[in-house]
């Protein structure tokens, strides 16, 4: 859905009418809608109209009403503006693009099932979650950005034990693929570092205390 923004713009330069998502993460592709965009055109992020411009990842002209504009991994949480140079002029879509941080994964905590699928010919990792709400996420990586696949067992607080199986991405990130209370992961972990080419760590092989 797009959000209509309020903007600043230059009366001849290019018009910027609608963000999709308006909310995003660090390390996404924000679709942005207007008019009168040309080849040449540079994206930005600042937190106004004073602040020094962040550059973006990319900025991609897909025709003159449609560009995309990759978000930097490393983008703190916050609202910013938005702007545009193009042909020596600035259009600013003033501050409300929201970005926000990316979720910690908490494993074994049993308030989704997930299903997986790695993608060689896409280059990437989807990783599907179904709620007990009824509400679905689907996290996407490139297999280019994984730079390790980690696998650990942890005692969980009522004495079973968690097996975790995590991607660890080139920007520090860190995203749950797989959980499963009592199961050790590691040969699926081993299975799915071979399939994508990475090495695989074992981290936290802890067993509970005995009593």
């Amino acid at each position: 859905m797009l959000h209509l923004l309020l903007l600043l713009a230059c009366s001849s330069g290019p018009s910027i009418t609608g963000l999709d998502p308006a909310v995003a993460r660090p390390g996404d592709t924000v679709h942005v809608v207007g008019a009168g965009f040309a080849e040449g055109a540079e994206a930005f992020l600042s937190v106004g109209p004073e602040a020094m411009p962040t550059a973006v990842d990319s900025t991609v002209v897909r025709g003159p009403t449609l560009l995309d504009v990759g978000l930097p991994k490393g983008t703190l949480p916050g609202a910013y503006t938005l702007g545009l140079k193009q042909g020596g002029r600035v259009t600013r879509a003033e501050g409300l693009l929201t970005v926000e941080a990316i979720p910690v994964d908490m494993p074994c905590s049993g308030r989704y099932r997930v299903n997986t699928q790695v993608s060689a010919a896409r280059g990437e990792v989807a990783i599907d979650r179904f709620f007990r709400d009824g509400e679905r996420e689907t996290v996407r990586v490139k297999i280019a950005d994984v730079e390790r696949v980690e696998v650990e067992r942890r005692p969980m607080p009522d004495g079973s034990l968690c097996g975790a199986i995590f991607l660890q991405t080139r920007d520090a990130g860190r995203v749950l693929f797989d959980d499963d209370a009592e199961l050790d992961l590691k040969e699926r972990a081993f299975k799915l570092g071979q399939t994508m080419g990475k090495r695989v760590e074992v981290v936290g092989a802890l067993e509970p205390e005995a009593p």
